[in-house]
């Protein structure tokens, strides 16, 4: 038994390491042959260079770039003229504040340095979770998280921020359960929600609801940010007096019908391979209008939410369960706000909760690894690329209500599959809450200490 548990736990780990090696070699190689290489870290490298040289970021002015150009803070083999480029900065001034020290280099160095930051990230965290897994389904872990870094070559040929912000939150989760180096959590976690807030903010909320330690570190977390937010939103202010109301404005401008990031059906959102994955995108389909697919988003995600507090108080002293809660929750945050491909790279968390009911229940394990597997399917790029080639050609009606089913179904299979997983996997950590403590195995309520 022994030699067939270290050769589970010597295979996953392969896996993991051969899905980070194809993340790596597969996502540097697009980035340095495509002209569209890091186009991801354009917004925060260009605005954050800006605010260094006392312009407002938040305004877009063509001829800035011009200048950019002129000094070397311009990508060589951009696939635009200068003079064109207008990218909106919707970042917060904490992630203009963080990319400052970046945005003093060339775009060369400065890019390079963002994708090894990013790569790390992600790489580490993967091995960081499935050291959280190992001790119960090494080999469906490694299956897991290899499969998640194969797919996920596209953040890195992207250069996107997430990937840093969810690496990073990802690590500190890991880090803040099995009790070491939690300071090192806590700035991790600090710097993921000033990225990208939205990103991490409900893994922040879970803490916070888990009680505990898990509170203890949020809080201190919530210190660190400030920290950073303070002399940020100083120093945007004295640049841009308005900022607040500048970002807000390009927020909604690529967002309106027609934007960008426009969930509607008719949007550049609504091509698989760069589709937004918020559930916004699956209500637009039966109606195309902001305040149906607004409403009816915000009022699922209220009800699932609420089903989350009380699931989180009363599972406070089991911090057994927690993995399947942080599960459930790396889906569930995916739904509410916009979010793309590159986002569900927090799904890396979900995998110690599927180890976890594997051993302890062979069927719940089975049945919430194949939706977790689903959902990295749907948000994955190699899929979502083949998806892609299957449906070239052909038109989706929205005319009928059947028509509308399939669009949703076969267009926006990433948010369903979410869902899917959201609806199962906090069922479960509800259901723990529940029945007998030791439905999953033996009871694990142990004392934390705040310190």
């Amino acid at each position: 038994m022994k030699d067939a548990s270290k050769t589970g736990r010597t295979t996953g780990l392969c896996l993991v390491l051969i899905g980070a090696a194809l993340f790596m070699v597969l996502g540097f190689v697009l980035e340095r042959t495509s002209p569209n290489g890091s186009c991801d870290f354009e917004p925060i490298y260009y605005h954050a260079r800006f605010l260094i040289q006392h312009q407002d970021p938040y305004v877009e002015e063509s001829a800035r770039y011009v200048q950019l150009q002129s000094g070397g803070y311009l990508r060589s083999n951009t696939p635009t003229p200068a003079k064109e480029i207008s990218i909106p900065c919707v970042y917060p001034p904490t992630a203009l504040f963080l990319a400052a020290p970046l945005a003093l280099l060339n775009w060369h160095y400065a890019a390079l340095i963002w994708m090894a930051l990013l790569a790390a990230s992600i790489v580490t965290a993967a091995l960081l979770v499935w050291t959280a897994a190992a001790d119960q389904a090494p080999l469906l872990a490694g299956f897991l998280l290899g499969f998640i870094l194969v797919n996920s070559f596209t953040l890195l040929f992207e250069a996107n921020a997430a990937g840093l912000a969810v690496g990073l939150c990802a690590i500190a989760f890991a880090l803040f359960l099995r009790r070491k180096f939690e300071i090192v959590g806590v700035f991790c976690l600090a710097v993921s929600l000033c990225l990208k807030p939205h990103d991490a903010a409900f893994v922040w909320l879970f803490m916070v609801l888990a009680g505990g330690i898990l509170r203890v570190r949020a809080l201190q977390t919530l210190v660190v940010v400030a920290l950073i937010s303070l002399p940020a939103i100083l120093w945007v202010a004295h640049v841009s007096p308005n900022w607040r109301h500048e970002m807000s404005a390009n927020i909604a401008m690529i967002s309106v019908p027609g934007g960008v990031n426009d969930p509607g059906p008719t949007s550049v959102t609504n091509q698989i391979t760069t589709s937004a994955i918020n559930l916004q995108t699956v209500f637009a389909v039966f109606l195309n209008k902001p305040a149906f697919y607004n409403a009816a988003t915000y009022i699922f995600s209220a009800a699932l939410l609420l089903l989350f507090v009380w699931a989180a108080i009363r599972n406070r002293n089991l911090p057994k369960y927690r993995w399947i809660g942080i599960a459930a929750m790396s889906a569930f945050a995916m739904l509410p706000v916009y979010h793309r491909h590159h986002d569900a790279r927090l799904l890396l968390m979900a995998v110690p909760g599927c180890a976890l009911l594997w051993v302890e229940n062979r069927l719940l394990g089975r049945i919430a690894s194949l939706l977790t597997l689903l959902a990295i399917a749907a948000t994955g790029d190699i899929p979502r690329a083949i998806l892609q080639h299957v449906e070239e050609g052909h038109t989706f009606t929205s005319t009928s209500f059947f028509g509308k089913i399939e669009m949703a179904v076969f267009a926006k299979p990433a948010p369903l599959a979410l869902v899917l997983m959201t609806l199962f996997l906090l069922g479960l950590y509800i259901r723990s809450a529940s029945i007998n403590r030791n439905a999953f195995g033996s009871d694990e309520s142990v004392k934390e200490s705040a310190t």
